[in-house]
Order: C-alpha cells, then structure tokens, then sequence
C-alpha cells in the first residue's frame, strides 16, 4: 500500500513539474509573440516610409515643372525675352508668339537651351 502511495505521489509531483513547465513555455510564447509584433510594426512602418520616399522621387522625376503662370514679357525686348522664356523651359511656339521672333529663331534659341542643360547635368 505504500508502494501505491509512492507511486501516486511520484506521478503527482511529475505532473506538477510537466504543469509549471508548460506554464513558463506559453509565458515565454507569449513575449516572443509581443516582441515580434513590436519588431513587424516598425518594420512595416519603415517600409511605408520608404515607399513614400519612392513615390515622391518618382512623381517629382516624372512631373514636369510647371511654367510660371505670368512670365514678365516686354515685347520690345525681343531676343533678351525669348531667352529668359526659353531659360524657363518655353517651346518655339509660345516663344514665336509671346516676343515676335521667327520660329528658326525660336528653335535655335530652344536647342541653346538644351544644350547648355545637357552640359551642366551630364549623364
């Protein structure tokens, strides 16, 4: 009978020690589980922080810059107007017909400009 009494005891206590160690086990899941939330959340949000990055990069390499609405133009200034419009990007067109020139004129002065830009910012 006291055999019966040991072996009782003995398994009691096994199940006991089995009990606390799964207790520690799910408490140290638990924090794991918490910190690798922590961990993904600032990950996730430096991920978004990056792709904004990339979006804004991208949007102000493919948006064309604007002309200002009103460029100060005297018409009687001729070549001095068409090269401060070209400087800001103008066409022939709007240079032809904004300061009187002839569209050769108008192109020769387009091409200056974009070969002056090409030589500051080369490739």
């Amino acid at each position: 009978m006291t055999r019966f009494y040991l072996i009782q005891t003995g398994m009691l206590a096994a199940l006991f020690v089995i009990s606390i160690a799964l207790l520690t086990q799910s408490r140290a899941l638990s924090r794991l589980r918490r910190g690798m939330q922590s961990d993904l959340a600032l990950i996730f949000e430096q991920v978004d922080v990056l792709r904004l990055d990339t979006q804004q990069e991208y949007v102000s390499k493919t948006v064309p810059v604007a002309l200002p609405v009103k460029i100060p133009v005297d018409r009687s200034l001729g070549y001095a107007a068409a090269q401060q419009l070209a400087a800001h990007g103008a066409d022939e067109a709007e240079i032809t017909q904004r300061c009187g020139l002839s569209a050769a004129e108008a192109r020769i002065l387009v091409a200056m400009r974009s070969m002056q830009s090409e030589t500051r910012h080369p490739l």
